[in-house]
């Protein structure tokens, strides 16, 4: 039994390691970020932009897409899964699992964008003016291409104001 157990051990440690070498050799995306410094004094200095390795879903190694997508909610939710519909968004805890629940009661993930705005400057104005011409065409062309992208929430910081005026919607 012992010497089944070793083997066993020994087969499970080398494909761990024979995965994470595939890992290494796997694509990866560049990404420029700044690092955030906490000096002993209590300040807070940034290191210059740099680049830095990393990956979208769709570059793990062994990720594969469903080619027939599950249907979803008007509100992004998997209508796969349905818990209690109280025409609000909630957090419901299902078996050992919390979950974001649509208002139709479908489970959700909620991807959001932070800031979702037209800004304030002149600059802003003028370039959204001189792109989309109108406000009401810009929050149409920003929603149709987040939904697009699978944002389904207009994260911290948004103009959820001008977003429900220009649409008529949160």
């Amino acid at each position: 039994m012992k010497y089944f157990l070793s083997c066993l051990l020994f087969v499970l440690l080398t494909t761990g390691i024979s995965t994470a070498q595939n890992k290494s050799e796997q694509n990866y995306i560049t990404v420029e970020a700044r690092r955030r410094i906490y000096n002993s004094d209590g300040t807070t200095t940034y290191r210059p932009y740099e680049p830095f390795k990393t990956r979208t879903v769709e570059l793990l190694a062994g990720y594969r897409s469903h080619k027939n997508p599950e249907p979803l909610s008007k509100y992004g939710g998997w209508k796969k899964h349905q818990a209690n519909s109280t025409g609000f968004f909630h957090a419901e805890k299902i078996v050992d699992r919390w979950w974001c629940i649509d208002p139709e009661g479908y489970c959700y993930f909620n991807v959001a964008l932070n800031s979702i705005s037209m800004g304030g400057s002149e600059r802003n104005k003028q370039a959204l003016k001189n792109k989309y011409g109108t406000p009401e065409n810009w929050i149409y062309q920003t929603i149709k291409m987040l939904q697009e992208n699978g944002f389904n929430c207009a994260g911290s910081w948004s103009d959820y104001k001008a977003i429900i005026e220009l649409t008529g919607t949160l």
